[in-house]
């Protein structure tokens, strides 16, 4: 019997877009921070949130990471532990 796929959701397409456009090196973050602000204000204030929640698991403690990612790691535990998410 062939197992079927599951067909990817609409945030694991996001997802995948986006890490390919990072580990591309000619990324520039503040470049593309910059150009979110002609974007819709509703998707300005939905990215907002989302950059919230990627703070929040990165900071929890059940959150593993390595050297390569250690800064994003303790960066969002500071400001988890600083309670001005709450």
């Amino acid at each position: 019997m062939k197992k079927e796929m599951a067909e990817p959701t609409r945030e694991e397409i996001a997802q995948e877009a986006l890490e390919d456009a990072i580990n591309n090196c000619g990324f520039n973050p503040k470049r593309f921070a910059e150009s979110t602000v002609k974007w819709h204000r509703y998707i300005q204030n939905e990215l907002f949130k989302l950059a919230l929640w990627i703070i929040r698991v990165y900071g929890s403690d059940e959150y593993r990471y390595d050297l390569r990612n250690e800064y994003a790691a303790t960066k969002a535990k500071e400001i988890v532990a600083s309670g001005i998410l709450d």
